[in-house]
């Protein structure tokens, strides 16, 4: 059994740029607004609403085990909760494909902008230690980056959403193309343990080898993880949600394949000269990697729904409804 939760405001802000949270935050509540409209669905509801605190945050379970639980009466089971526990039971009549389809879609979109988030936070914490910037190798990925950074400033939906697929497929080339490269890197990259080699006179100083080669290293990484998350981002404005599972997986599996564990142990040659230690961003993406994946499991399992069983829980304040339910 999976759950799709709509929390009642996602905290973009810990892990994306302000001009990339607000825009995704408008898109959220934009969506929430038609999902919580659909709400009007609940039989008995305009009375529950009006018994509540409207200080307290409240949640409702449609319902808990199984999408589409009948009583003897006819009518459909849910539960309202708050942090005390159960506050009320609420019937309705049906789950409208309506209701369904946009909390699916909601609730799938804040997982995928969770991963850009964790991502974004892997990023921050590249040192880029390569002198000079090969922009050559990454352009591809900086300007679908660049495309979708402009769309975000169009206010026409059907001209945004053509600009944000010119920038998914410019995003796929340049990912491909560098991942290719980190690969490379890090197969070239000095292994940390001794050998006899290392102490013939005039031999190439391990060190300095693994400061140049990893600085390449670091700078694909640094476009890749960058890449990656604006394709998430991507995704999740165009509801693309079974592209996205089945594509950023794959991608996060390449990353991942291209022995990211050895290179954090190479990268422990560098010199630790900054806030962050070397190994540090690839140790964080092969945990954020765990983590991602299950994430990205449990989207597929939630755009499933009309085939198994789920819960949907929608996190809401009682002065919501009366806007957007029209609950007086």
């Amino acid at each position: 059994m999976s759950t799709v939760l709509v929390p009642y405001e996602p905290n973009y802000y810990d892990g994306l740029e302000k001009n990339h949270a607000d825009f995704h935050m408008e898109q959220f509540k934009q969506g929430r607004r038609s999902l919580l409209s659909e709400l009007r669905c609940l039989t008995g509801l305009p009375e529950i609403v009006r018994s509540l605190n409207p200080e307290t945050l409240y949640k409702v379970v449609i319902p808990k085990g199984q999408l589409l639980q009948q009583g003897k009466d006819g009518l459909f089971r849910g539960v309202i909760y708050s942090d005390q526990g159960i506050t009320q039971h609420v019937k309705f009549t049906e789950v409208r494909p309506s209701l369904l389809h946009a909390a699916t879609a909601i609730g799938s979109q804040v997982l995928l902008i969770s991963i850009a988030m964790q991502l974004n936070r892997i990023e921050n914490k590249v040192e880029k230690l390569s002198i000079e910037m090969h922009e050559d190798r990454i352009a591809e990925i900086s300007a679908g980056i660049e495309q979708f950074e402009k769309a975000m400033l169009i206010e026409d939906n059907s001209l945004q959403r053509e600009f944000i697929s010119n920038a998914v497929q410019t995003l796929h080339t340049g990912i491909e193309k560098t991942i290719r490269d980190l690969r490379r890197r890090i197969a070239e990259a000095p292994d940390p343990k001794s050998s006899i080699w290392d102490y013939v006179p005039h031999w190439e100083d391990k060190t300095e080898k693994a400061a140049k080669i990893m600085g390449l290293a670091e700078e694909s990484f640094h476009a890749l993880l960058h890449g990656i998350k604006t394709l998430a981002e991507c995704y999740a404005v165009l509801g693309e949600m079974k592209a996205a599972s089945e594509i950023i997986s794959k991608y996060l599996d390449k990353i991942q394949n291209c022995n990211i564990k050895a290179a954090a142990e190479k990268a422990r040659l560098i010199e630790f000269s900054g806030p962050v230690a070397p190994q540090k961003p690839w140790e964080t993406f092969i945990e954020v990697y765990l983590a991602a994946k299950k994430q990205l499991e449990q989207i597929s399992s939630v755009l499933k729904l009309e085939k198994g069983r789920s819960t949907i829980e929608i996190e809401f304040m009682p002065l919501e409804l009366k806007l957007f339910a029209l609950i007086y």
